[in-house]
């Protein structure tokens, strides 16, 4: 398989986020995500997460791009007195807006997990790309309201009529109810989580609109 590797500018110093997030460096990265189709966001294990990370994690939310994270320096775990579980339980904790996303452990000096790494990324690709068909999809919602009644505000019962992916690059769902008002945002993860665990959505983020 061939793979692109756009490189970003480096941003290396919390007060340039702090201080412009228009500043060059910034805006070089934000360009190079829109280029790409999956971002790789590398964490420094040594230093671990950083709140610049985080931020430039959120940048990677907020374009809709397909992720992996990527732990480099791994080989001097040992050393720094690191566990794999409480490391990734507290980068999740940290990154609870990228739930979604796969994390490898990697050394740059030594290369190893660098083919994971690629193969994760081709993943999280495929995932952003992925159509389900309109059948599979109302079926799966027709089982969720089996199980939990949608919950919405105020005291119209509500029920998803219909269901529709609309849209790749990341996936994209429509649903229909009986009412206008706004799903409760519990009840949209529930679906949201059902959806990724039926179909295999990993390593993207999933968009769901409600008509």
């Amino acid at each position: 398989k061939r793979y692109l590797l756009v490189d970003t500018a480096g941003i290396r110093r919390n007060r340039l986020l702090k201080e412009n997030v228009d500043h060059v460096s910034v805006v070089l990265a934000k360009r190079s995500l829109e280029r790409a189709e999956v971002a790789v966001l590398v964490l420094d294990a040594a230093e671990g997460l950083r709140e610049m990370d985080a931020t430039i994690g959120g940048y990677v939310a907020d374009a809709g791009r397909a992720v992996v994270l990527a732990v480099n320096k791994w080989d001097l775990k040992d050393e720094l007195g690191l566990k794999q579980r409480q490391f990734e339980e507290g980068l999740r904790e940290r990154l609870k807006f990228l739930p979604f996303a796969s994390v490898v452990y990697v050394s740059a000096r030594s290369g190893k997990g660098l083919a994971t790494l690629l193969q994760e990324a081709q993943r999280a690709r495929e995932s952003w790309q992925r159509r389900v068909t309109t059948g599979e999809l109302n079926r799966l919602l027709a089982q969720l309201q089996r199980k939990q009644a949608p919950k919405a505000k105020g005291a119209h019962a509500v029920t998803i009529l219909f269901g529709a992916q609309i849209g790749t690059a990341p996936p994209t769902f429509a649903l229909s109810i009986n009412h206008p008002v706004d799903l409760h945002f519990s009840y949209l993860r529930y679906v949201e989580n059902q959806i990724r665990e039926r179909f295999g959505f990993e390593g993207t983020p999933i968009v769901l609109k409600v008509r």
